[in-house]
């Protein structure tokens, strides 16, 4: 079937383009070199006057250099039982990530006696970041960067409650949750009170993050308690559908709820804590149900991320990669290094940052090592954010307990 395919295709093309009216002129020039006898009128002649019809004589060429070059087109463009590969397109190579920053260093003016810990950060573009976080005065929990200063935002939200983490799609499309289930939105111009998640039977609901795919697919993770020192506690999960936030039943034995992320399956990954503090899990959960990733190795520090658009997880300062089957491979091992906690903000495997072990500041890796790009002595890193050129981090003073914000921009 195949020969019968391409040689009445290739008869087709020949056709088409009249091959042979490019082949009979060459023909002049060519048989009298292989024909010396004679010339080539007379050779023409014979064959054309033994022909009964002009009109058939010129079909018989046609026909007759049409299957010459169909045969040798078919014959020459793949051998039986060959198989043609498709040509893929090769994939970019990930280039290592630069490290030659130019850093600026904001210190928050914060009255004497008073704190702010910016634990979470997010922002549109590098000229309009928010952070936030707890502080001994709800008014000093929310600041905002305008591309020149930082500022604490004075329409803020007044709660109780610590802010606790934030989290938008654009300007004008901003998350903001509490410690207690209080949720605010900011829609370009001024903060609102949007919500507060409650689960029934507790009277309280901290939110530890906010994270989301869309503006009509957001999830809020946490805690569901009644106090602090009440062991009677459960983790919770509500998700936000474009118009309002509805729970999502969770098994009873988690009691904390830490960190949300979506793999590229559609599988979730959230870290937890169950029976008691010093049983960490990371838990799987496919929309329906949950399952332990990883079980009972203490209370060492989980935390999910995303790298290039894939999920990450880490126990310790092993870096694992979750795959698309619902397995999970050994990526990176920074046992030995000053790799701390989790990767704060990342563009690629080869490009992003962590915080130091040793509280010396923000440590880059670039695929090939771990460097600290930042000095910064008796410092812990709590939040990262980055674009294309510029970086942010919010820094916690050990000793002074005061925070600072960092911005590395690329050099030109």
């Amino acid at each position: 079937m195949k020969f019968i395919f391409f040689f009445f295709f290739s008869l087709y093309l020949c056709h088409k383009l009249k091959v042979y009216e490019f082949v009979l002129p060459l023909a002049d020039l060519l048989f009298p070199t292989f024909i010396p006898w004679g010339n080539m009128k007379s050779v023409k002649s014979f064959f054309i006057s033994n022909l009964t019809v002009k009109c058939y004589s010129k079909i018989s060429l046609k026909i007759i250099f049409s299957i010459i070059i169909s045969v040798i087109v078919f014959f020459y463009s793949c051998k039986e039982g060959e198989i043609v590969e498709p040509i893929l397109p090769v994939p970019e190579e990930i280039k290592p990530g630069r490290r030659d920053y130019v850093w600026k260093e904001y210190n928050l003016i914060i009255p004497p006696g008073e704190n702010s810990l910016l634990s979470s950060i997010w922002g549109a573009k590098p000229t309009d970041i928010w952070a936030v976080g707890p502080s001994s005065l709800s008014q000093l929990g929310i600041w905002h960067f305008n591309g020149e200063t930082w500022k604490n935002f004075i329409d803020n939200p007044t709660s109780t409650y610590g802010q606790t983490c934030i989290w938008g799609t654009d300007s004008n499309n901003i998350w903001l949750g509490s410690g207690g289930g209080i949720i605010w939105y900011y829609d370009g111009t001024s903060w609102n009170y949007y919500t507060q998640l409650k689960v029934n039977r507790y009277q309280n609901f901290g939110i530890q993050q906010i994270w989301g795919v869309s503006k009509n697919e957001i999830y809020a993770v946490g805690t569901a308690y009644n106090s602090y020192f009440n062991e009677e506690q459960l983790g919770g999960i509500f998700r936000f559908n474009g118009s309002e936030w509805k729970q999502i039943e969770t098994p009873k034995q988690y009691l904390y709820f830490f960190q949300f992320a979506k793999s590229i399956n559609g599988n979730f990954l959230i870290t937890a804590l169950k029976g008691s503090v010093d049983s960490t899990k990371l838990i799987v959960w496919n929309g329906k149900e949950f399952r332990e990733l990883f079980s009972d190795f203490g209370f060492s520090p989980i935390n999910v991320f995303d790298i290039g658009g894939k999920t990450y997880f880490n126990i310790a300062k092993r870096i694992y990669r979750y795959e698309d089957d619902g397995k999970y491979t050994l990526w990176k091992d920074f046992t030995g290094t000053d790799y701390y906690s989790k990767v704060l903000c990342s563009r690629s495997e080869k490009d992003f940052f962590v915080g130091s072990w040793s509280l010396q500041g923000i440590n880059h890796y670039n695929g090939n090592d771990i460097e600290l790009i930042y000095y910064a002595p008796n410092t812990r890193v709590m939040a990262g954010l980055i674009f294309e050129k510029d970086v942010f981090f919010t820094l916690l003073d050990m000793k002074t307990s005061s925070t600072r914000v960092v911005h590395g921009t690329l050099k030109e």
